[in-house]
């Protein structure tokens, strides 16, 4: 978790949808600088219900988890060619994503 990953829009996010899905959960895996700041946000927001921080999992835990959702927010400001994503929509997830400037390299000129 650092601040190119942008969670804390995740976050904000996720107190949006909470306004009308009052029992939406979400979680957040992996650990990084950001955590305790990430933490304290979804406290502030009463998200303490609804979001679960799980730190680093083994890579079939990711995988399983991702088998049991039904969105995958992933807000980074930048990826390049992001294997993250494809395992989301391998796993059958609807992913949304920002756009990467890397992503527009071969339309250019």
């Amino acid at each position: 978790m650092i601040p190119l990953k942008q969670y804390h829009l995740f976050i904000e996010a996720l107190s949006l949808l909470k306004v009308f899905f009052p029992d939406i959960k979400a979680v957040i895996c992996g650990n990084g600088p950001e955590m305790e700041r990430l933490q304290a946000l979804a406290s502030t927001l009463h998200l303490e219900k609804n979001l679960l921080f799980t730190g680093e999992l083994p890579h079939n835990d990711v995988l399983a988890l991702m088998q049991r959702s039904k969105v995958f927010l992933h807000p980074s400001n930048y990826e390049g060619f992001s294997t993250v994503l494809s395992e989301a929509l391998y796993a059958g997830v609807h992913v949304v994503s920002f756009l990467s400037s890397a992503l527009f390299l071969g339309f250019e000129n």
